[in-house]
């Protein structure tokens, strides 16, 4: 069970780790820009693993595909790296959750930080965010000015244990679908 927690910096993703973790001492991972920098599936898997229970993730690879689109010339997961996270994350009974109060929270979270790595360009990563993302996983939105902190911590860890009346279906048996396979039949011949 894992519970991944995305969002532009100051929209309340670390306060709703802390919150998941006091109530049910998930473990929590904090990733921050992959190291190196090229891999950061190898460096999510060494974060990761091994996995048991349920863990709290926060930042993974919806903040890879924005950052690294916004500040680093592309996000460096491979198609097959997303196809194997997503598929092993599907397998783990993981949700996505989008923290995602209004823009002007976030700004207003981020301007006493302005110096720090993106603070400076809170709203293109909020505007980011904001658009849909190409996932099969269940994805939650979270604004904390609207709903709750402890009844949203409450709903996402029995959501994440399989235990909410939400049904979120997938195909296949607990792997992403590649967008293309290419298939030949002999060495050399698919291009």
């Amino acid at each position: 069970m894992m519970i991944i927690l995305e969002g532009a910096d100051g929209t309340g993703k670390t306060t709703l780790a802390q919150a998941i973790v006091q109530r049910t001492g998930a473990r929590y991972i904090h990733n921050s820009v992959p190291k190196p920098v090229s891999k950061p599936f190898d460096y999510w898997a060494g974060n990761i693993l091994p996995h048991s229970g349920l863990t709290v993730i926060d930042r993974l690879h919806w903040s890879e595909d924005i950052y690294g689109s916004l500040f680093r010339g592309g996000s460096a997961l491979t198609d097959l790296d997303r196809w194997q996270l997503e598929g092993w994350l599907l397998a783990q009974g993981a949700v996505v959750v989008r923290c995602q109060p209004p823009l002007k929270v976030v700004i207003e979270n981020t301007r006493h930080t302005a110096g720090e790595l993106h603070h400076g360009a809170a709203e293109a990563v909020y505007r980011e965010f904001s658009l849909p993302w190409p996932t099969l996983l269940p994805v939650v939105n979270f604004d904390y000015t609207r709903e709750p902190l402890g009844d949203f911590a409450r709903s996402v860890v029995e959501l994440a244990r399989g235990r909410s009346v939400l049904d979120f279906a997938h195909e296949g048996i607990g792997a992403a679908r590649p967008e293309i396979v290419l298939v030949a039949d002999r060495h050399n011949t698919c291009n």
